[in-house]
C-alpha cells in the first residue's frame, strides 16, 4: 500500500495508534528504501497519508449510519463530483471522503452535536459528532491502511481501515480524485450542521460551523498591555 500510494502521488507515513512519531513527519519526503525499512518495525502497523498537494479529506466523525447517509445524499446531490471520491471506513459508522480542493485551507467544520436524548452540557464523556475537513493548510495526516485500533495484547487488528469497492490511494492517483471548490467543502459542512439539527441531535452550545484560519495576525498598538505567564505585565 505504501509504495503504491507513493507511486500514485501521495505521501505515506508510518503510523501507530493513528499518529506518526517520526521526527519531522510534516516535512518528510520518504524514499522507496525508507518506506521499505518501516516494514521491519512492528510498531508501524498502520499507514497515514499527509494532506497536501491539493488533497482534501472530509472526515464524517458521526457514528450513525442513517445520519451519514442523509448527509451524503444531500452533499452528493448538490455536488455530483463527490460521487467519484474515495470512501474510507474506520471505526463504527464513521466515513472519510477523499477528494481534491482547488484552494488549500486549514480545517473546515460543522457544528458539534450529541445523540438525541443526550445532554451536550452534561457528562464530559459523552462523545460529540461533527464533520471536519482538512485541506492541507496546516500539517495533518489521515489514517489510510492497516490498523485503526490494535488488540490490547498486540496479537492483531481490532479495527482495520477499509475502502469502498476496494479502491484506495494504492489504486487511484491523487490527480485523478474529483475536484471540489473550497466553497463546496464549506457548503457540505453546513449541510452536516443542518442535518444534525433537523435530526434532533442537540448541539454543543459553544460549537460553531466554519473555518479555522491557518494563522492569526494582530495589529499592535502602543497602548496594549500583555499579561505574561511569569506574572509580569
Amino acid at each position: 500500500f505504501r509504495l503504491a500510494a507513493l507511486e500514485n502521488g501521495y505521501t505515506p507515513l508510518p503510523n501507530h495508534d493513528k499518529r506518526c512519531f517520526v521526527k519531522g513527519w510534516n516535512k518528510l519526503q520518504p524514499t522507496v528504501e525508507e518506506i521499505e525499512s518501516w516494514e521491519r518495525k512492528l510498531v508501524y502497523q498502520a499507514t497515514g497519508l499527509r494532506v497536501e498537494n491539493g488533497l482534501c479529506a472530509i472526515d464524517i466523525d458521526i457514528d450513525d449510519a442513517a445520519m451519514v447517509e442523509r448527509i451524503w445524499n444531500r452533499a452528493a446531490g448538490q455536488f455530483p463530483q463527490l460521487r467519484e471520491a474515495l470512501i474510507r471506513y474506520g471505526k463504527g459508522d464513521k466515513e472519510l471522503w477523499l477528494c481534491r480542493t482547488d484552494e488549500p485551507f486549514s480545517v473546515i467544520f460543522s457544528t458539534s452535536h450529541v445523540r438525541p436524548g443526550e445532554d451536550p452540557e452534561g457528562d464530559e464523556d459523552i462523545p460529540a459528532h461533527r464533520l471536519e475537513a482538512f485541506g492541507g493548510g496546516h500539517p495533518r495526516q489521515i489514517g489510510s491502511s492497516g490498523a485503526h485500533t490494535m488488540k490490547k495484547d498486540g496479537s492483531g487488528f481490532l479495527v482495520e481501515y477499509e475502502w469502498e469497492g476496494g479502491e484506495s490511494p494504492a489504486e487511484v492517483r491523487l490527480d485523478a480524485l474529483p475536484l471540489l471548490p473550497k466553497a463546496a467543502v464549506l457548503a457540505i459542512a453546513q449541510i452536516a450542521s443542518e442535518e444534525l439539527e433537523h435530526g434532533g441531535w442537540p448541539r454543543v452550545l459553544r460549537s460553531r460551523s466554519g473555518e479555522s484560519d491557518t494563522a492569526v495576525a494582530y495589529d499592535l498598538t502602543p497602548s496594549m498591555r500583555f499579561d505574561c505567564l511569569d506574572g509580569v505585565t
